[in-house]
């Protein structure tokens, strides 16, 4: 286990690498890592982090061509705006970022499964297919640290 950060910021990782048999050596296929978070103020930063990874394809979204022919693609891009701009007004609150996050957290959710449907209709091009996969990432990620940040005391 090892220690990142700066002393507000610490972070403990945990690397278990997972191993695979290969002519008869071991190598190193991935390592798995594990962040254990102590405050939930650790897990806003974490989710400005992960929230900003969604606002890139927001951007993305909001600029390409095929938005003219597939409105509908604009969606996500509202979502996430809105999303962002809630989570943003609670920075300093830490229990309430959290709190606006569980409301707001469904909306992304049926949004992001909405985007798989459309995507696909509008461009098969790899931006898109990575903008899903992005996107399914930032949601699963923001799920976990909102269930981890619950569970920590305020």
């Amino acid at each position: 286990m090892k220690n990142v950060g700066t002393s507000e910021n610490r972070v403990s990782i945990i690397f278990k690498p997972r191993r695979r048999k290969v002519l008869g050596k071991y190598v190193i296929s991935k390592a798995t890592v594990f962040m254990t978070m102590q405050t939930q103020l650790e897990i806003v930063h974490r989710c400005q982090k992960v929230m900003s990874h969604a606002w890139v394809v927001r951007t993305f979204i909001k600029h390409c061509d095929e938005v003219e022919d597939f409105p509908e693609l604009m969606n996500i891009a509202r979502i996430i705006f809105d999303t962002s701009c809630a989570l943003e007004t609670r920075l300093d609150d830490p229990a309430q970022y959290l709190r606006m996050l569980q409301k707001k957290i469904g909306k992304f959710q049926k949004a992001v499964e909405q985007f798989h449907i459309d995507a696909p209709q509008a461009s098969t091009h790899t931006n898109f297919v990575q903008a899903g996969i992005s996107l399914q990432t930032s949601l699963d990620d923001l799920q976990s640290l909102l269930q981890l940040g619950l569970s920590l005391p305020e």
